[in-house]
Formats: C-alpha cells, structure tokens, sequence
C-alpha cells in the first residue's frame, strides 16, 4: 500500500515537472506575464470516439487524438470521464489497467503517424475518474525522428504545427457493454490549479490558450467495416461427386479487392457465395444481364449491360447464381460493393472469371452444284443450314459406322461436348475449351462429314475449310445406295403437309419431292459418310 501510494506520489511531481516543461517559459526582462490566446472556431484538440468493438470479451471503445489547425510545445488536458461506463484499458488487448503504475507512456494510449518518433505523454489519474494528460516534445537526445509536422522556430526549439489537420494518437477504454456512451461521458474538468479550465495549450515562450471552445469529444461510432468475410465461385451443384469450387487468384483477403478464376468446362452459370464481416453494412452485386434467351444484353455501342441486387440483411451467408457470358465473349465480371453502416465507406470487389476457349471455324456446302440447279430451274435460293456437333476425342469409333456396328442413330445418344448450327451461308463459329474433340456435321438427308483428332489450345484457331455434305442419304445408313432411291421413289411427288413428305428428300428445298431428287440420290450413288483424322 505503501509503495503504491508512493509510486503515486512520484508520479504526481513528475506530472508536476512536466507540466513546468512545457508551460513555465523564461520570462524576457521586462515581462511579466505570459498572453491566453482565443482561438478561432475552426483550432480544435478534438477526441473522437470512433470505434467500440468487443475484444477478449469486453467492449473496447478507441478514440482518436485530433488536432486541427494548432501548433503547440505542449498541451496539458485534465479531463472528467464517466467511471460507471469508462475504464482505461490496454490499446492492444483491451486489459483494464491502472495509468498510475505506467513507468512511461502509458499501455492505454500511443502515438501514430510518426509523432512517437519525437513526443512524450505523461498520464496521471488522480480524482475518481479524474485522467490527466501531458502531451510534450522530447529532448534531443531522446527524439527518433520527426515528421511532416516538426518544426524548429530557432535551433533546438521544437514546435509541432498543424496547419490542417493531423491525428496523433488513440486511447483506449474498456465499456460497460449494455451503456451507450454520449459526448457528456468524456469532458473537461476545471479546477482551482492550473489548468483552471482545463486545458491549456502552450504554442510559445509568451502565448498559450486556456479556452475550454478548444477541446470537444465527438462520436463517430457507426460501423466503418466494409469488409467481406468470404468470396467463393462453385458450379453450385450439390449432387454427390459434381460439387466444384473455383480457386481464387490471388487467395481471398479481405484487403484484397480484384481476382481472377479460370473455368475450362462446359457450363453457363456459376454459384458466388459471399458474406459481409460486418452485419451492419449493405452488399450490392453487379453481373452481366443477360435476355430471357439467356444471351449477353448490350448497349448501343455494343458494351456489356449490367443489372445490380442490393442485399440489406447480411447478417447471413449470400448466394446468387451468376449467369455467364458465352465461350468466345469477354470475361464475365461480378462487382461486390460493400457498403459500411457508415455511408462514406465502402469496398468494391471485383472478380474476373476467365473462359479459356479456342474457335473451329469453317464453311457447309449442301451439294456440289446442287444450290446453283435449284436457283437456276426454280428461282429457289438454298440455306446451308446443317447441324454441328462437338464431340470428346476417342469417343466415339467412327469406323464402326463404316462397319456397319454403329448407326447414325446410336450417335445422337452420344453426349456431344457443343451442338450449333450453321448459318444460312454455311458459315459457322464454335467456341471451345481446350481440350481434344472430333467435329461432326450433317443435314437431313445428306452424307455426314466428321473431322476426329483435332486438338485445340487456348486461343487457337482451327479453319476446317469448306464441308460438301452430299445429298442422297435419306436413311442415315452412312452410304447412299438402292434403298435410298426406294425411299425417293416411295415419297416422289409428296409436298409439304403431305403425311409421307420429309425434308430428307427434297435436298433442294423446293417444298416438294421430284425427280431432281432422284436425279442426285442417282448422281451420288454409292458415296459413303466422310471421315478424317485432322492434320492441321
């Protein structure tokens, strides 16, 4: 008990001391006294509470050391907090502590933005819920460093001067959880020794001020957490053994706001599930809006069009299907906006998911001769329609067909990697993941061509070149031979809505069945389905 009252008395001749430092001048002969400044509205020594968050099970309240427009040699604030609400606690663990037993700057306060280079902090309490606080410049000898903010007047005569703003340093108390704090709880207290109204604030050898307009306690305490706590990119399918996740590059931090991941499979929508850290805070999502078809919207001048969902409970985990832009279209972006409690602050998180895709490209013909007969006898002009396919390499024997193992029917059961169409010109453009496919075409009716062996890189181009599919297969067997003239001459003279007419005998598409059918079945007679290995 002794040595505690002891130690409190030491300290107490210090604060003596240092108060003497920085307040007691070497009066000029001929001066007497030293003149109390008014300050301006905008001279502030600002406390600003901005943040209480629970930290090893107690509340934490921090407080920011502001000061605006001043300079100072010192400054020296007695002030009254409310001890039903307020204990001094360690900064960093937030452990209730005693500011007396503090052998220097105590564990509840510390000075940032360099001004720990160069300034000291003396703290006594002394009245129940009494803190004194000395705010000084160090000696020389024990000075770091300086800052932006160090100035010496003549040498050897520093002065901390701040011509805007500047934060100098934080102080902690442990809160009473279930109290809210106003600006009453942190003020300053007069008394009957110097400070009388207290504060002073010492700014030269013949100047101070000692008005209390200078000092306030403010709160900003809305959250100003716009963190996420989560990103994930899944293909969202949560049957057994078909759940995929997608890695994030770089890995998710919160302090990191762009990433990429790389999707090469065959898919259209991803799932994102995300999650604030901060309930309090709002989560907008941006993504690609796509039409009711499923297909990219974009604007007059042929840009993305986006559609934003704004999410005000984030209390739980957020998921949101993402439809993706196509094989072959820019990145599919999604924009995470976090916005905390307090408006100002917000997050935005981006994430590029990258398709790696090549293109097979290449041209239909229907027929050698067969467009330029149709147009020149019946003034018919023919498309070149014709139905693609993209199958995995080695997936199918294409030699059995040939070998009569394999119908064209067993084919359609196959899975196909891409199935399109070619335009009216026969011009097509498919966009594929990389990997090792065979390529099949065919229009009703007309000879399958199949390309096998083609491998494909990112970015690669593949030109097939032009495809004449011939007409006369009308049974898919693979060859056109006798039972494809049956089936012509079964049919001939059929027209469209006719029970027994079908496409896959007017190869001319004049919207009827006639002997220039059986004029090409003749002329092709005996042509099998094409097939080739890819040599580049």
């Amino acid at each position: 008990m002794l040595e505690r009252k002891l130690k409190k008395a030491i300290a107490q001749i210090l604060l003596i001391i240092a108060i003497a430092t920085v307040t007691i001048i070497s009066i000029p002969a001929g001066k007497v006294y030293a003149s109390t400044l008014e300050p301006a509205n905008d001279q502030k020594i600002e406390y600003r509470a901005i943040s209480q968050e629970v930290v090893n099970g107690k509340k934490q309240l921090i407080i920011e050391v502001r000061i605006r427009k001043l300079k100072f040699k010192g400054i020296d604030l007695r002030l009254q907090y409310n001890t039903a609400l307020l204990t001094p606690s360690n900064i960093e663990t937030n452990a209730a502590i005693d500011v007396n037993d503090a052998d220097g700057i105590p564990s509840n306060y510390t000075y940032i933005n360099g001004f720990e280079k160069y300034m000291d902090m003396l703290e006594i309490e002394g009245t129940t819920g009494e803190l004194r606080m000395v705010y000084s410049i160090l000696g020389e000898d024990e000075r770091t460093g300086t800052n932006n903010y160090y100035k010496e007047e003549t040498a050897n005569q520093p002065i901390v001067e701040v011509a805007d703003e500047a934060i100098i340093g934080k102080i902690s108390f442990q809160m009473e959880d279930e109290t809210a704090i106003t600006t009453d709880d942190i003020k300053l207290k007069t008394g009957s020794t110097s400070p009388t109204t207290g504060i002073k604030v010492v700014t030269s050898e013949s100047n101070n001020y000692q008005a209390q307009s200078l000092f306030e306690f403010t709160l900003d305490l809305k959250s100003k957490n716009a963190n996420l706590k989560k990103i994930e990119i899944s293909n969202g399918n949560n049957e057994e053994g078909n759940y995929r996740s997608y890695d994030l590059n770089p890995t998710f931090d919160k302090d990191t706001l762009e990433y990429e991941t790389k999707i090469v499979e065959y898919i259209d929508s991803v799932n994102l599930k995300t999650q604030a850290e901060d309930a309090k805070s709002t989560i907008k999502i941006k993504y690609p809006k796509k039409d009711k078809n499923g297909k990219t919207e974009r604007d007059n001048n042929g840009n993305i069009v986006y559609e934003e969902k704004k999410i005000t409970d984030t209390s739980q985990e957020i998921q949101e299907k993402i439809e993706l832009n196509k094989l072959g279209e820019e990145d599919t972006i999604i924009e995470i906006t976090v916005t905390a409690e307090k408006q100002e602050i917000q997050k935005t998180y981006k994430i590029h998911i990258k398709r790696p895709y090549g293109k097979i490209k290449g041209k239909i013909q229907l027929g050698n001769g067969l467009k330029e007969s149709m147009d020149g006898s019946y003034g018919i002009t023919m498309n070149y329609v014709a139905d693609l396919r993209i199958y995995k390499q080695d997936q199918i024997n294409w030699d059995d067909i040939i070998q009569g193992n394999l119908s064209l029917d067993d084919v359609d059961s196959e899975q196909t990697e891409k199935t399109t169409k070619s335009d009216d010109e026969g011009n097509y453009e498919i966009y594929v993941i990389p990997g090792k496919y065979d390529f099949y075409a065919e229009r009703q009716g007309f000879l399958a061509d199949i390309t096998s062996k083609i491998t494909i890189n990112e970015n690669d181009e593949i030109d097939l070149g032009t495809k004449i599919l011939y007409e006369g297969d009308a049974d898919r067997s693979g060859i056109i031979d006798l039972n494809d003239t049956i089936e012509i001459v079964n049919s001939m003279g059929a027209s469209k809505g006719d029970s027994i007419y079908s496409e896959k005998y007017d190869f001319g598409q004049k919207g009827y069945v006639s002997l220039d059918d059986m004029v090409s079945v003749v002329g092709n007679l005996y042509k099998t389905i094409k097939i080739k290995k890819y040599t580049g």
